[in-house]
């Protein structure tokens, strides 16, 4: 399982970048409201710039644990 999760990684990274912020989060998970995907990544590391909190591709791919599913991960938007 972890293969599947390094694709979705590589792909986020190639459309996003190796850190994202919540909006490029938010569309690369797939969500329409950023307030769905910050409740996705509540428990995911960030790196607090002061600004707004950046999340690492890998742990945005990896998730928080609670249901997601890369089986059902279409790829960036």
């Amino acid at each position: 399982m972890g293969t599947k999760r390094q694709e979705i990684a590589t792909d986020i990274r190639k459309n996003y970048g190796n850190m994202l912020n919540i909006k490029q989060a938010t569309k690369a998970l797939g969500f329409k409201d950023p307030r769905a995907a910050q409740r996705f990544l509540d428990g995911v590391p960030y790196c607090d710039t002061g600004r707004q909190k950046k999340y690492l591709a890998s742990d945005i791919a990896y998730g928080n644990g609670t249901g997601f599913d890369p089986a059902n991960y279409s790829g960036a938007a």
